[in-house]
């Protein structure tokens, strides 16, 4: 069959003359509902043929492409695919693009991909792709309008991120009411803009992970964000895990200023007076 998501897999390496391999599409074993090619650092051509197999799948719910050198050439053309494809877009629920390169063209076809009326994604990975304030705020919007009650998994670490984008991280805890995870660590967040993320997650019924490590939050966030037993409230069960393990991990990482940034600006001796006495052999490294 010449319409097959296998035949137009291989069909399309032929034409870009790589070599073929029908493993992303067709599985001998295990869920065929999944392809994860994480780490395989395949570049656009093989991300362009699997886009071209994918158009005629019906199978995918799991899409995940972390760490492959994408650009904006195959994941735009991807996220068109994944929209004008209608049984993938009802059915597709996980989509990881992280630690890739991809830019403005992307996200706008992400966008086009999400307002598709199938749409039914659920979690949502573009960790490390440095997309700045602009480019996330047209995600968190896009998603807000269109995809709030069906988003669970957030992840938006290592984007360049500042207190520029906090209200529509704020926007999205409030109208995201089933969302479990945000993950937003390694970003340049500060008190004010942190302060009004968590605050929009003290009534928060589902909620139960948050990473907000490594931003510029100083020792005074406590001021700004609701108290230890607010937090507490934030979920139906006290013991739900908040930022890596406890509450208490996430109070320590409110009240010390993460070390590599102090390093640029303060010198070992005031380092050890600053830092908590769990961290502070690290300045010394």
């Amino acid at each position: 069959n010449i319409n097959t998501p296998s035949f137009l897999f291989i069909n399309e390496t032929n034409d870009k003359l790589i070599v073929p391999n029908p493993a992303p599409i067709v599985k001998r074993q295990g869920d065929e509902s999944t392809i994860e090619l994480n780490h395989k650092r395949m570049g656009d051509n093989y991300i362009l043929s699997l886009a071209k197999g994918l158009s005629v799948a019906s199978h995918v719910t799991n899409l995940s492409l972390s760490q492959n050198r994408l650009s904006d050439r195959s994941v735009s053309v991807l996220c068109d695919t994944l929209d004008q494809n209608s049984d993938i877009c009802k059915k597709l629920q996980i989509l990881n693009l992280s630690f890739n390169k991809i830019g403005e063209k992307s996200i706008l076809a992400l966008n086009k991909y999400i307002n598709n009326i199938d749409c039914n994604l659920e979690h949502l990975n573009l960790e490390a792709n440095c997309l700045g304030n602009r480019l996330v705020s047209l995600v968190l919007n896009t998603i807000i309008e269109r995809i709030p009650s069906q988003m669970k998994y957030l992840n938006f670490a290592q984007n360049n991120l500042n207190d520029d984008s906090a209200p529509d991280f704020a926007n999205i805890c409030k109208a995201c009411n089933y969302l479990q995870v945000l993950i937003l660590y390694q970003n340049q967040f500060k008190n004010f803009g942190m302060s009004l993320i968590i605050s929009e997650l003290k009534n928060h019924f589902y909620i139960k992970f948050i990473d907000i490590s490594w931003n510029l939050i100083g020792t005074n966030l406590n001021e700004e964000l609701p108290s230890r037993d607010e937090l507490l409230k934030c979920s139906k069960d006290p013991k739900k895990v908040f930022n890596n393990a406890q509450l208490e991990e996430l109070k320590i990482k409110m009240e010390y200023p993460q070390v590599s940034l102090l390093k640029k600006s303060q010198s070992a001796p005031v380092l050890k007076q600053t830092i908590s006495p769990f961290t502070r052999e690290l300045c010394e490294l």
